[in-house]
């Protein structure tokens, strides 16, 4: 099978450069966009607070947690750090 592309097919893929880091690797960082995949609940007490502290404005903060509940149409995550703080 013979496969070309005639001189005048031209196609175009617009892709915006990403990477991924784990929460360890990140600390330190800031950084102008966040996002955070919680497919699962946080495990230790700092991950929240590392994960939010890396991004240098609310604007660049992007969270995805699609198994969390959900109270009047806003994600709750749960709290382990410290009582009476809801995020």
């Amino acid at each position: 099978m013979d496969l070309h592309l005639a001189d005048n097919d031209v196609h175009t893929l617009n892709m915006n450069v990403a990477f991924t880091m784990s929460i360890n690797r990140a600390q330190g960082a800031t950084m102008e966009r966040v996002g955070m995949a919680l497919r699962t609940e946080v495990f230790a007490t700092d991950h929240m607070y590392k994960m939010l502290s890396r991004v240098s404005s609310f604007a660049g903060l992007a969270v995805c947690a699609p198994h969390a509940p959900r109270v009047n149409g806003r994600v709750r995550l749960k709290n382990i750090v410290a009582r009476g703080i809801q995020f």
